[in-house]
C-alpha cells in the first residue's frame, strides 16, 4: 500500500510539474516564422509546418503580422523624414531653382 502511495505521489508531481512548464506562445511563432520569410504566403506555411497550425488560423496571423510589421516601417520611414524635414525642404527649394 505504502509503495502504491509512493507512486501515486510521485505520478501527481510529475503531471503538476509538467503543467507548470513552457506553455506555448503564439506570438513568437508568429514572429519568428515573419522573421524567416518574404511575404505572408511564406509565414503562414512556415506555421503550418513547423508548428502544426491550421491553414486559416495560420494564413490570418501571417496576415496580420505582415500588415504590422508594414505599419511600422512606414511610422519608421515618416518619422525619419520628419527629422530631416528642413533639410528636404530646401533640397526641393534647390531642384526649383
Amino acid at each position: 500500500m505504502r509503495l502504491h502511495l509512493w507512486k501515486l505521489t510521485a505520478l501527481l508531481a510529475i503531471v503538476v510539474l509538467g503543467a507548470c512548464g513552457k506553455k506555448r506562445s503564439t506570438r513568437a511563432e508568429v514572429v519568428e516564422c515573419s522573421s524567416i520569410s518574404l511575404d505572408a504566403k511564406g509565414t503562414g506555411q512556415c506555421l503550418v509546418q513547423l508548428y502544426r497550425w491550421k491553414v486559416a488560423d495560420a494564413q490570418r496571423a501571417a496576415i496580420d503580422r505582415h500588415r504590422e510589421v508594414d505599419s511600422l516601417k512606414k511610422w519608421t520611414e515618416d518619422s525619419l523624414w520628419a527629422l530631416d524635414a528642413a533639410k528636404h525642404k530646401s533640397a526641393l527649394q534647390a531642384c526649383r531653382r
